[in-house]
């Protein structure tokens, strides 16, 4: 397995808060993947009832950008892991409309294409992410 100098990877934040077990890293690193599979995905139908399909993709990409400000103004891990399981929340909620709206509004020729060039910007906007960082660090 690859590993990154600590330098280039993402421990600035264990640093920050003075986490040193591996359970709680954990736990923060996953945070928002597990509030998304758990929770986020399944507030999707009652979002969609509630704003519609474009309207869930607004708020969830709404509420996703709030919490990067949360996270980077928390002065501790707690507030910081809430931040990231809000953040899971809205991530589910996008992930789960995101795809069937560019399907059902695509011409069926490009239906699949953009379905999943939807899915290619979202890893390229994770890797945008990791190069920010870099550069901040």
């Amino acid at each position: 397995m690859l590993q990154l100098p600590a330098d280039l990877n993402q421990d600035f934040y264990f640093e920050e808060f003075g986490i040193t077990r591996p359970l709680l890293k954990g736990f923060i690193n996953s945070s928002p993947y597990c509030a998304a599979a758990l929770v986020g995905c399944f507030l999707n139908q009652w979002l969609n009832r509630k704003f519609g399909r474009r309207g869930t993709i607004f708020v969830s990409c709404f509420i996703a950008m709030i919490t990067a400000f949360w996270q980077a103004a928390a002065n501790n891990w707690i507030v910081f892991v809430a931040g990231r399981l809000v953040l899971g929340l809205a991530v589910g909620a996008k992930s789960a409309t995101t795809p069937v709206y560019a399907a059902e509004c695509a011409p069926a020729a490009i239906r699949g294409a953009l379905t999943m060039l939807w899915q290619t910007f979202t890893a390229f906007g994770i890797m945008l992410g990791y190069a920010v960082s870099l550069a901040f660090q």
